[in-house]
């Protein structure tokens, strides 16, 4: 928003440094306004906050002066070092702490909290451009970022400043705040991205690595605190920055348990707001979530780490059929999108941020994986046809009149897919042996129509499948074509884990134990994730990795946007 100048105050002999802003910011915001509106900051007078010496207008172009603070930002600091002692990073936190607060009181919210505006002189804090961001904000949208995102910097952005929410107050602050003594621990801010957008889409479903999974020396007390300012609601998180403050303080064992009691209500409610965020994805149509979720009984206490995977810019994502799958090793992730509004595949590397296009794919649906990721087999143009993961001409592999409605590519060469109808259907990878497996209702099952047979996964071994019937999901013996309803549901996914993956159709995916030898289910299920219905009344549409990674859509995808409380 301006360039800095080193000066010398000729009247008083010192060193000052003199904000210009740019010409646009300056006749956006205009000179009277901008004048008016900075003397009120020079009421702040605080042992750390940079004072302000002087303003005024040259040639149309606003300015303003500050001391010249002999040292350097805390941004330079991390640059240099990355991770900070707990003692010092505390230390600047709470002077910055006593400088919000100070200004909290005095009804100014600075907007803008990040290490840039931390200045360093003499193992002191102190924050710069206190009603700068305030000012731009109520200039008609001055946008400071390439990424078009208004006033603020997205890694230190509360949710709600982030979500464009005209009124906020000292609370937003606090969470900057919070998210910079993140950084000065880990050595990263809790919400990282390579976009604007992907940073804000990360704050809005997914809760950051605790501190201590990063940095386990860092104090039980602190992690507490940091915690309780990075909370989503701005309503849970301290009421002050004075609180804030003395709670980075307090030693372990002291007073922490209201804190963790703060800390685990607020996790408790943290998928219900990732729920909103999940309509808006969904209603938009551009993004899917991936979550690594850890299954076993033994692992509840793991980490649980969520993230929204952006798309190319505009891009689409196309629920038709089954439009997404993941490699089994959980490295490759395709999907259904749209090139100049023409269905495609896309491959992703979900180690990278780019996904490239498949050529030859126009118009195809339901792409699934070889069980080594190196082929990808799908719908196109009443075929069934495959192509290898780098890329080269599709081969067709059979004819297929029908629309499909799920297929899985099994380890001894079948692929096994279902049209339909009351049968699954079996081709070898090469085009041969194509057979159709009619589906035999047992016991207690027969005493519902099966109807047609949707979602086919291969249990281990390959003689047996999970199905999707109108009954619910069943073991279909590949052999026999018997099929044996196990569970309500739909769409279910085995697990090395001994457990199997499913839609609820009540708007959840579940996980339940499962004794793949009996082909029985184990226990009760307990919920992963919650989601809006999709069509049908099933929760979404989901693949999942051996190793645990489980990439999802919204379900539902509304024509409209839909406000959720």
């Amino acid at each position: 928003m301006a360039t800095v100048f080193l000066a010398r105050d000729i009247r008083h002999d010192r060193r000052v440094a003199i904000k210009v802003l740019r010409e646009d910011v300056t006749q956006r915001m205009g000179v009277e306004r901008f004048l008016r509106e900075i003397r009120t900051t020079a009421t702040l007078s605080h042992p750390h906050i940079v004072p302000l010496l002087d303003s005024g207008e040259s040639d149309g172009i606003a300015y303003y002066v500050m001391p010249f603070v002999e040292g350097e930002s805390l941004r330079d600091r991390l640059d240099r070092e990355a991770q900070l002692s707990v003692a010092d990073a505390v230390r600047i936190a709470c002077d910055i702490a006593g400088a919000l607060d100070y200004a909290h009181r005095h009804g100014f919210v600075h907007r803008d909290v990040k290490p840039a505006n931390i200045l360093l002189h003499e193992n002191r804090a102190l924050v710069a451009d206190f009603g700068i961001a305030l000012m731009l904000e109520g200039s008609g949208g001055v946008r400071l970022t390439e990424s078009g995102m208004s006033v603020g910097t997205p890694q230190y952005m509360s949710p709600e400043q982030a979500m464009g929410e005209r009124h906020v107050t000292g609370r937003t602050d606090i969470f900057a705040l919070g998210s910079i003594v993140y950084e000065m621990l880990a050595g990263e801010p809790p919400f990282t991205g390579e976009t604007a957008q992907a940073i804000v889409g990360k704050m809005m479903t997914t809760s950051p690595v605790p501190i201590r999974d990063v940095r386990p020396t860092v104090p039980a007390s602190v992690a507490a605190a940091i915690d309780g300012a990075l909370q989503r609601v701005a309503a849970d998180r301290f009421g002050t920055a004075a609180e804030f403050s003395d709670a980075l303080q307090r030693r372990d064992g002291e007073g922490t348990s209201a804190t963790a009691a703060h800390v685990r209500d607020s996790r408790r409610t943290a998928w219900l707001v990732a729920v909103g965020a999940l309509v808006v994805a969904g209603a938009a149509g551009a993004g899917a979530v991936i979550a690594r979720t850890y299954t076993s009984a033994q692992a509840t206490n793991a980490t649980v780490a969520r993230a929204l995977i952006p798309l190319a810019q505009d891009q689409l994502l196309f629920i038709r059929r089954n439009p997404l799958d993941i490699s089994r090793d959980g490295r490759y992730l395709v999907y259904v999108g749209d090139d100049n509004g023409k269905l495609q595949l896309f491959l992703r590397p979900l180690a990278d941020t780019i996904a490239r296009a498949i050529p030859g794919t126009a118009d195809a649906s339901t792409p699934f994986f070889s069980p080594d990721g190196e082929w990808i087999a799908f719908f196109a143009d009443d075929k069934l046809k495959k192509v290898t993961r780098s890329g080269g001409a599709p081969i067709d592999v059979l004819d297929i009149p029908a629309p499909e409605f799920g297929a899985t590519w099994g380890t001894d060469g079948n692929l096994l897919y279902a049209i339909g109808d009351s049968a699954l259907h079996r081709v070898r990878s090469d085009g041969t042996g194509a057979v159709s497996i009619i589906a035999e209702p047992k016991l207690p099952a027969r005493r519902h129509a099966l109807g047609a047979l949707r979602w086919p996964a291969l249990l281990p071994g390959n003689a047996r499948a999970m199905v999707s019937t109108d009954s619910g999901i069943g073991v279909m013996d590949l052999a026999s074509g018997d099929v044996r309803i196990v569970l309500r549901g739909r769409q279910a996914r085995y697990l090395p884990t001994e457990q199997l993956l499913f839609d609820d159709n009540e708007g959840r995916v579940r996980v339940v134990g499962f004794d793949v030898q009996r082909g029985t289910v184990q226990g009760a299920s307990t919920p992963v994730f919650e989601a809006f219905r999709g069509s049908g009344g099933g929760a979404t549409y989901f693949t999942v990795s051996d190793n645990g990674t489980l990439v999802y859509m919204p379900g539902g995808f509304q024509r409209s946007l839909v406000r959720v409380n």
